[in-house]
């Protein structure tokens, strides 16, 4: 993703149309990947999640991916991989609180201390108050 972004700037149009139709192409087959493995009746929950994972890297500005590895990641009960990703997800600037509260699976993972204080962090309006101990 670095070389694409190099290209991004270069001053060769040819460089910057090439840069663009691979990170669509890469995009695009990540997507269809992530739509193949969801649809089984029994999604593998692992490689679902190595999806999003990567989407977040070749598109870091859509923040459904984001989303979605927190959810996997608290069904699967990795609570540290959730929390990685809420921090990154809000580093790059995602605000809306009510989403965060209300994201599926993530009941127990909502009600930590350290969700609260990443959330607090960023956006200083916590659902939940963290209690010092």
């Amino acid at each position: 993703m670095q070389e694409l972004n190099k290209l991004d700037k270069s001053s060769i149009l040819f460089e910057k149309q090439m840069s663009s139709r691979l990170r669509g192409y890469i995009n695009a087959l990540i997507s269809d990947n992530i739509d193949y493995v969801a649809a089984d009746k029994e999604p593998d929950l692992e490689a679902l999640n190595l999806l999003y994972m990567i989407k977040t890297i070749t598109a870091p500005n859509e923040y459904t991916s984001y989303l979605k590895v927190i959810s996997t990641s608290s069904k699967m009960e990795d609570y540290g991989t959730a929390l990685f990703y809420l921090e990154e997800l809000l580093k790059n600037g995602y605000t809306d609180t009510q989403t965060l509260y209300s994201i599926e699976h993530t009941a127990l993972f909502r009600i930590m201390p350290e969700f609260n204080e990443v959330v607090e962090k960023y956006l200083k309006g916590a659902r939940y108050d963290v209690i010092e101990q």
